[in-house]
This record gives structure tokens, C-alpha cells and sequence, in this order.
């Protein structure tokens, strides 16, 4: 598949917040509240596109991909190192799109910042997402919990080396 990554855009952000995940990826799932939209018009934020299946997913980028748990730790320092945060429409997750999806915001991020290391932060339980991540060479660094609407949650660090 072929993807278009264009920055947020309200549209975008204003279907984005009403996806909803079926458990056990619940912990994604947003609000619906229009300030969510605002936060995603950061300029750290962008939509992704596909041909025939409109918009799949978003990726952010720097401090829009970090958790606070993370940051209170000072996990997130680094020279050149990026953060990468993304989500997937939830009816096209699970069928084995995830990495070269995870490719194309990596691909994007290395044309537009060209870091020396990428970083990202999953859910621990998110046992789907963190093999992708492994395929794509990002290995694990280190592991948080940091306070949720949904209460605390368990996060994995994980780093992929660019050099």
C-alpha cells in the first residue's frame, strides 16, 4: 500500500478522535472532545492517506509521541534521537499492514528530521504492535508506568538505531 503523509489537518483530526479500538486496545481510544483536535494541530502531528482507503492512520513526532512517565524519568533525552508516535484506523489493524505502515512514518521522519535513532513508547500488553516494532529493528530499552485516564499502564521504550 501506498501512503500519503500530509500535516493534520481538522478533518482529519475530527475522525481520528471518534475511532474507536475493541479490547484489549481500549487504551487508545480518545474522547471525541473537540480539544483533542486543537492538540493534534500541534504541526507535530500528521495524517496518512491511501488510495483506496482514505485516511488508515497518523503519525506524531517529538514531544506529541512521548508519555509523561517517560519524561518525569528523563527517558527521552538523546543527541538526534526522534519520537514516533502513530495510530491505525482500527478496522485495518490486525491484518498484517502494521509494518510497512510503521515504515512509510519512519521513512517520512528520516526525509523531514533525519534523526540518528528513532524512538517509540507501546503499550506493554500491545504484544501485536511490539513485534512489528522488532521486525523493524527497534529493540527494547526500557519500561515506565505512567498514570491514564484508564488508570496506571505499563509502557515498553523502544529504540531503532539510523546510523
Amino acid at each position: 500500500m501506498q501512503y500519503l503523509i500530509y500535516p493534520m489537518d481538522e478533518r482529519a483530526a475530527a475522525e481520528i478522535i471518534h475511532w474507536h479500538y475493541d479490547p484489549p486496545y481500549t487504551l487508545y481510544n480518545l474522547d471525541g472532545d473537540e480539544s483533542e483536535i486543537e492538540s493534534m494541530l500541534d504541526g507535530y502531528h500528521f495524517a496518512v492517506r491511501a488510495k483506496e482507503e482514505g485516511l488508515v492512520g497518523f503519525f506524531c513526532y517529538g514531544l506529541s509521541a512521548q508519555v509523561p512517565g517517560g519524561r518525569a524519568r528523563g527517558l527521552y533525552g538523546g543527541k538526534r534521537v526522534l519520537d514516533i508516535g502513530l495510530g491505525m484506523r482500527p478496522d485495518l489493524t490486525g491484518k498484517g499492514l502494521g509494518q510497512g505502515f510503521v515504515q512509510a512514518g519512519i521513512d517520512f521522519a528520516i526525509a523531514r528530521w533525519r534523526p540518528l535513532a528513532m524512538r517509540l513508547t507501546v503499550a506493554c500488553d500491545n504484544l501485536r504492535a511490539i513485534k512489528v516494532y522488532e521486525r523493524l529493528g527497534f529493540v527494547i530499552t526500557d519500561s515506565i508506568t505512567t498514570r491514564t485516564p484508564h488508570g496506571h499502564q505499563d509502557y515498553f521504550i523502544m529504540l531503532l538505531t539510523l546510523e
